[in-house]
């Protein structure tokens, strides 16, 4: 259902993606593997005009890596390789892909994504946008870190030229507590600048996302979240970028956020959005799940959304809300969308379209893609945990039509296949590009579709 804090009518409108059968156990395949388990695009890496896409893959044994694909012709411009793996007991796997700015000044866009284990720590890694290489990683000892910590860009903190950031680490914590905690670090001195605790227990109160400047001081403010809220803490909260004191709280009953994007504008109002996924949280039932959308600007709740279909009753699925991402269409109406993933429902994945009012329009060709997306006939035949919509990232606009266009990932186990990345157009529908591993190959490879209308 929609919410309407603002007045105004919303028609939820809610699309299914792809219904899959089979037979394949997945502990019959190499673990560890999926690519596409983070999903970046937007920004135009190789400087030839249309925007790239990065598609980050662990493999079981050996050093994570990222594709990097161009977003004019589908074709891998290049593999960035990552760190060598700890030991083979607990290899550590890639989470949190990310973009950080332009640290380095050379005019791309650089990414980070942190880098963890089960059982011994973890890194946030940074990466040159323009040539893969390592630009430097925080804590420098694997040990002091917290796995699979998430990074946010601040801007300016301490006036030394260098832009500088805060680390999430949701596993922080004595006594296996996992508190969590959220630390604000200067890049070029590594000194310390502030730091946020968790005073909940297995509340991981220590996930991060940058907001916009919210105060207007040149810093970017922050939103800080974890599993569940106790006493005075709540579950997710907004921080100034400047010292990590808080604005306040995002305050909705039975909030229990499984995932946050940020950098939409869903109202509107010049200021970028949050968008939180809330498990456990359904009002009806106290057991479902619903994406809940927050004012940037005032933290009050714009909408809330669910797995509703058309003519049917709510369905069970998991980790909806965990993955979302927004497609713009400057000048339309609405001007923006918003496309939800809930990607562990047992037999297949689940993809969905909303947008603030009842009239679609140029976002109808991507409701429909996202009910039928072009998945190869072996995987058809498979069955089960494919997880369709477990990354979704805008890729910008690909084909020249002046509506962002949508990335896709089912990541994990695919049979012959170790995932698969789609570009859809946000205007038709079609698929752009599909990009899919499989086994015994060792890159990518590229189907082109045809939605494209931008010369090669």
């Amino acid at each position: 259902m929609c919410g309407d804090d603002l007045g105004r009518s919303c028609l939820l409108v809610a699309f299914a993606s792809v219904l899959l059968t089979g037979s394949v156990h997945p502990q019959s395949l190499p673990g560890g593997d999926d690519f596409g388990r983070g999903l970046l695009g937007g920004v135009d890496v190789d400087r030839d005009g249309v925007p790239d896409v990065l598609a980050l893959e662990n493999r079981w044994g050996e050093p994570e890596c990222v594709w990097v694909f161009s977003g004019r012709t589908g074709d891998m411009l290049r593999k960035d390789v990552g760190e060598p793996p700890r030991d083979s007991v607990s290899p550590s796997s890639a989470r949190e892909l990310t973009w950080v700015g332009d640290i380095d000044g050379d005019g791309v866009t650089d990414y980070a994504y942190g880098l963890g284990e089960w059982t011994s720590g973890g890194i946030v890694a940074f990466r040159y946008g323009k040539t893969g290489a390592r630009l430097w990683s925080w804590p420098e000892r694997w040990q002091d870190g917290s796995g699979w910590m998430s990074v946010a860009p601040l801007g300016d903190v301490d006036g030394d030229g260098a832009v500088d950031f805060v680390f999430g680490l949701p596993d922080h914590g004595t006594d296996g507590q996992h508190l969590g905690r959220c630390v604000g670090i200067s890049m070029r001195s590594r000194a310390a600048l502030f730091t946020i605790e968790g005073r909940v227990a297995e509340a991981r109160f220590g996930r991060v996302r940058a907001l916009d400047d919210l105060d207007a001081d040149g810093k970017r403010e922050f939103v800080v979240w974890g599993d569940r809220s106790g006493g005075e803490q709540m579950a997710a909260g907004v921080f100034r970028g400047t010292d990590g004191t808080r604005l306040g709280w995002i305050e909705s009953s039975g909030l229990r956020p499984n995932g946050v994007q940020t950098g939409f504008d869903w109202d509107a109002d010049g200021v970028s959005d949050l968008f939180v996924g809330c498990k456990g949280c359904r009002r009806s039932s106290g057991h479902g799940e619903e994406l809940h959308v927050f004012s940037g600007r005032s933290r009050s709740e714009l909408a809330i959304f669910d797995e509703r279909l058309p003519g049917q009753d709510l369905i069970s699925l998991t980790h909806f809300g965990a993955t979302s991402t927004c497609l713009r269409a400057p000048g339309s109406e609405p001007a923006v969308a918003l496309v939800v993933g809930a990607h562990e429902e047992p037999v297949f994945g689940a993809t969905y379209l909303f947008t603030p009012k009842s009239d679609r329009g140029s976002f109808e060709g991507v409701a429909q893609a996202l009910r039928c997306l072009d998945v190869p006939e072996e995987i058809l035949a498979l069955e089960s945990w494919l997880h369709i919509g477990g990354a979704l990232a805008s890729a910008g606009d690909l084909d020249d039509d002046h509506v962002d266009d949508l990335l896709v990932a089912c990541t994990r186990y695919c049979g012959p296949q170790r995932g698969i990345v789609w570009a859809v157009s946000g205007r038709t529908g079609c698929t752009l590009f599909r990009w899919h591993r499989r086994h015994g190959v060792d890159h990518p490879i590229l189907e082109p579709g045809a939605g494209s209308t931008r010369p090669k």
